[in-house]
C-alpha cells in the first residue's frame, strides 16, 4: 500500500495505521461526496455515454458534476455451478438513460474452455473495464480519476491492500498462488501503478448489490434473462 508522505488526493483513502490508500474508494468517507444522496451520486452523461460522480463544494454544498472522473460498474457471476450446463457471464456497466444503454456497455460469457466459476467472470470483467480505461482516457483527456464499482469484496480487498504484499512475496509463474488467477492480478496491479505515473487514478469502490443492477441485468441477459438472487455473488 502507498506509505506515509505520499501525496494526499482530496478523495484518498486514509487508514488507522495511517497510510494513505490510493486505490480505495469510499464516498461514505470522503467530504466532497458524503453530504450527496445515494441516488444522485452518479450522473450519466449521454453525450459522452459514461457515468461520472457528482460533488459538493466545501463552500458552497452546491453539487457539481465531477468532470474529471469515470464510474465503471463490474459483475461476474456463475450459474449451475460444477455441473454439465454450466453458463458464467460477467459485464461492464458505463449507464444508460430512459433504457438506452452507453455504447460502452459490454457483457459477455466466458468461454467454454476457460474456468466457470464466479471468480474467473469477476476477473475478466475487471481486465475488459480497464480496457475501455485506456480506450476513454485516450478520447476524453480530462478523465483523470477512475472508480470501479464491485459487489466482489475479495477483488476489493486484493486490489487495494493485500496485491503490494503478495507481488513480493510470491512470483507471478510460481506454482503456489495466495490466490486463484494471481497472474492475472499481479499484471493488473502492474497495469495500476503504470495509470498513476501517467496521472490516472484508479480505485477501487464496493457496493451493494442493490447499486449493481446494471451490470447484474447485463449478467442476467447474457445468461438467459433468468434474474440473479441476490446472494448469488461467492466471491
Amino acid at each position: 500500500m502507498p506509505r506515509r508522505g505520499a501525496s494526499l488526493l482530496d478523495d484518498d483513502f486514509i487508514g488507522e495505521n495511517g497510510l494513505i490508500n490510493k486505490r480505495l474508494f469510499d464516498p461514505d468517507k470522503t467530504p466532497m461526496y458524503a453530504s450527496i444522496r445515494k441516488q444522485y451520486l452518479i450522473y450519466y452523461d449521454e453525450e459522452l455515454q459514461i457515468s461520472q460522480l457528482c460533488r459538493a463544494r466545501a463552500t458552497s454544498n452546491k453539487i457539481t458534476i465531477n468532470r474529471s472522473t469515470l464510474v465503471i460498474h463490474i459483475f461476474g457471476d456463475c450459474r449451475k455451478a460444477k455441473t454439465s450446463s454450466t453458463f458464467t457471464g460477467w459485464a461492464v456497466f458505463f449507464g444508460e438513460n430512459d433504457e438506452r444503454p452507453s455504447g460502452w456497455n459490454y457483457q459477455d460469457r466466458l468461454r467454454q474452455d476457460a474456468e466457470q466459476t464466479a471468480w474467473a467472470a469477476t476477473i475478466k470483467a475487471l481486465t475488459e473495464a480497464l480496457c475501455c480505461t485506456e480506450t476513454i482516457t485516450q478520447e476524453y483527456p480530462e478523465i483523470k480519476d477512475v472508480r470501479i464499482a464491485s459487489e466482489s469484496r475479495e477483488l476489493v480487498d486484493i486490489m487495494t491492500v493485500k496485491i503490494w504484499d503478495w507481488v513480493e512475496d510470491y512470483d507471478i509463474d510460481s506454482e503456489v498462488d495466495p490466490v486463484r488467477y494471481f497472474n492475472i492480478l499481479a499484471i493488473t496491479h502492474a497495469r495500476l501503478e503504470h495509470f498513476l505515473e501517467e496521472g490516472y487514478n484508479v480505485k477501487f469502490w464496493h457496493i451493494s448489490s442493490e447499486r449493481n443492477e446494471g451490470a447484474r441485468a447485463m449478467v442476467n441477459s447474457v445468461l438467459g434473462n433468468q434474474a440473479l438472487p441476490r446472494s448469488s455473488l461467492a466471491v
